[in-house]
C-alpha cells in the first residue's frame, strides 16, 4: 500500500470515529468547499501544514494518519450511520426502564 493509500484508509477511518462528513472536516481546517473529498479521491495530496490541522481537527497525532500497522476495526467498516444509530436507539429504549428505576431509588433514598 502507497504512504497516499495508508493516509486516505487512515483519514478516512478517523474522520468517521469522530462523525465527521467530508465537509465539517473541511471546514474544520479552513480549507476550500470539498478539500477532504479531493484528499480522500487521491485527487491530490495535503502539505504538512494542512496535515497538522487535520490531525488537530481530528485531535490525533500526525504520524497516526501513516500509520501501516494500524488496526481497524472490521465489524464496523461498511455499516451504514444510520443502520448504528438505530441500534443505539433500540439498545436505549432497552436500558431506558432500569435507568429509570435507578434514578427513582435513588432520589427516593436521599429524601428519606
Amino acid at each position: 500500500m502507497s504512504l497516499q493509500e495508508t493516509f486516505i484508509r487512515n483519514l478516512k477511518y478517523y474522520r468517521k470515529q469522530k462523525r465527521l462528513t467530508q465537509n465539517e472536516l473541511t471546514l474544520k481546517i479552513d480549507m476550500g468547499l470539498n478539500y477532504i473529498n479531493g484528499v480522500e479521491q487521491g485527487t491530490f495530496f495535503p502539505k504538512p501544514d494542512v496535515i497538522d490541522k487535520i490531525a488537530t481537527a481530528l485531535e490525533i497525532k500526525s504520524a497516526q494518519l501513516f500509520d501501516e500497522n494500524k488496526e481497524q476495526p472490521g465489524i464496523l467498516k461498511n455499516i451504514p450511520d444510520s443502520t448504528i444509530e438505530t441500534i443505539t436507539d433500540m439498545l436505549l429504549n432497552k436500558l431506558r426502564p432500569s435507568i429509570h428505576a435507578d434514578i427513582t431509588n435513588a432520589l427516593k433514598g436521599m429524601a428519606q
